[in-house]
């Protein structure tokens, strides 16, 4: 059993150092911009989603045109880079 415990030690204090030396990049700054980068990208593509939404409602209580599409898309993407935009400067 104590022979175990001691293995068990030796294998743990190795793989916790090789942690440890990962572990020294991941700083503060880095987990921000990861979370700024990763609300941008959720920003932006839900803007362009909520506008085919809107697209597919239209088109199925009104009427479908492939011009309507790709304008509703356009104007999800314009939305969605300016509201990143609008993001990045507030920060």
């Amino acid at each position: 059993m104590t022979i175990f415990i001691l293995y068990y030690r030796i294998i743990y204090s190795k793989v916790y150092g090789k942690i440890m030396k990962f572990d020294r990049w991941i700083t503060k700054d880095i987990i921000h911009a990861l979370s700024l980068l990763s609300y941008l990208g959720f920003l932006i593509v839900g803007n362009i989603l909520l506008y085919i939404a809107i697209y597919k409602l239209i088109e199925k209580y009104l009427f479908k045109s492939t011009i309507l599409f790709i304008i509703f898309v356009m104007v999800g993407i314009i939305s969605g880079f300016y509201n990143a935009y609008v993001a990045i400067m507030k920060k």
